[in-house]
């Protein structure tokens, strides 16, 4: 299904290798089953079909990630508000089952294996939706006490604003994203962050956690299942 969407979305997938679009898409996958799992795919793709139509109250770019996502889902449970028509395929089809705690941890950990080699191999790794954080944290296996995770708060508050004015400064940037960035930029300025801009800087803080645990993880020579299975020790805390 996400390989079909990017083609609905006209993503250009030559700027990277299979490997990397593969590895992407495995991502994403993570994403829906640990976010979205009530949603079948046949209406996500519905969802997008009509956002590429025009049906929809949302912009279209040619990107797969979890911000537009939200928007395209978003836009499309307004619309289906008033459609009850829409939803009778949809009963009939074949919906797809909700996926087993197995199904589940299995995306997880791959999930996990995955992150642990992108950091060997490029030194960072994205965490689309913080899917991989949050179910980590929900194990009880982000290790950082309150004073650590304040200074990625605190990072987090000057990579979000540093982030908006480079992207203020692209000129492909449609009209409607400037003015979003420039909303952004406001809070910065007035100190008073709108939820939207408290979203993005927890969004980025828990980037830059799971990244710096991956990293702890990576100079220890742990692998995905020895993390999962072994009591977190005192020097992880202490890095």
């Amino acid at each position: 299904m996400l390989n079909n969407l990017q083609w609905l979305l006209g993503v250009n997938t030559t700027k990277q290798s299979q490997a990397d679009n593969d590895r992407n898409l495995l991502k994403f996958s993570a994403f829906l089953v640990a976010k979205k799992p009530h949603l079948t795919l046949e209406e996500i793709e519905l969802a997008y079909e009509l956002a590429c139509d025009g049906e929809l109250d949302v912009d279209v770019f040619p990107v797969l990630n979890p911000l537009h996502f939200g928007r395209v889902m978003k836009a499309y449970q307004s619309y289906r508000a008033s459609r009850t028509d829409l939803m009778q395929p949809i009963r009939n089809g074949l919906a797809q089952p909700e996926p087993t705690q197995v199904d589940s941890e299995a995306i997880m950990i791959e999930s996990l294996r995955l992150a642990l080699n992108a950091v060997k191999e490029n030194g960072g790794v994205a965490d689309y939706g913080n899917a991989l954080y949050d179910w980590l944290d929900g194990k009880g296996l982000i290790p950082f006490d309150n004073a650590r995770k304040w200074e990625f708060m605190n990072e987090a508050v000057e990579k979000v604003k540093n982030d908006a004015v480079d992207r203020l400064n692209n000129r492909t940037l449609h009209k409607s994203q400037k003015l979003f960035i420039r909303d952004t930029l406001k809070d910065f300025l007035n100190d008073a962050f709108t939820k939207s801009t408290q979203d993005r800087i927890k969004v980025m803080a828990k980037y830059l956690a799971l990244n710096a645990l991956l990293a702890d993880l990576v100079d220890m020579n742990y692998t995905a299942e020895e993390y999962l299975s072994e009591a977190l020790t005192p020097q992880i805390d202490n890095q």
